[in-house]
């Protein structure tokens, strides 16, 4: 998302209490931030692969008042991502490889989500991003995920209230 569109949709997705989260696929993400931030981004999320040095940008975007979030693809170990994310408010499990939208969610991500999960302190988001639908978001969930990435499975269909309502049913139930 550029800081174009971004400007565009902050005011009301702040207006009606949301925040945004930019997630940084990009070799520099640092180089990012401030502009991020100044078009109305409240958090960033940078891929731990792309820096030798997270705890660094992790210091840069709490400085420009930006929440952080460290990301790893699925070829990461789970304790590469926990060590990287020294002081960051949310690590993202990708759940696919990344590169393109509408991939299948990979199953053998939930022993990762819950291994991520039982190492992080409880105040770090464990979010998962890549192949989240209607029909296996509450399995994500059980593993210990608590924010979700969803795009074709709610902007692919053609009736997005209602798609983002079966979410919203599928979170509601408890087993």
């Amino acid at each position: 998302m550029g800081p174009v569109v971004l400007r565009a949709i902050a005011p009301p997705i702040h207006a009606a209490g949301g925040v945004i989260d930019v997630h940084l696929m990009v070799s520099n993400p640092g180089h990012h931030f401030r502009q991020m931030k100044e078009a109305g981004g409240d958090s960033v999320t940078f891929h731990v692969e792309v820096t030798q040095e997270p705890w660094s940008l992790i210091n840069q975007a709490h400085e420009l008042g930006l929440g952080v979030g460290v990301a790893f693809n699925p070829e990461t170990s789970v304790q590469t991502a926990v060590e990287a994310s020294l002081g960051a408010d949310l690590v993202l499990c990708m759940s696919i490889h990344p590169g393109y939208s509408g991939q299948e969610f990979m199953l053998d991500s939930l022993p990762r989500i819950r291994e991520l999960r039982s190492q992080l302190h409880e105040r770090v988001v464990v979010q998962v991003d890549g192949g989240i639908t209607q029909d296996n978001v509450r399995m994500v969930r059980d593993a210990g995920a608590q924010a979700f990435v969803a795009g074709t499975a709610i902007f692919g269909r053609e009736d997005l209230n209602r798609a983002y309502l079966q979410f919203v049913r599928e979170l509601a139930v408890e087993e």
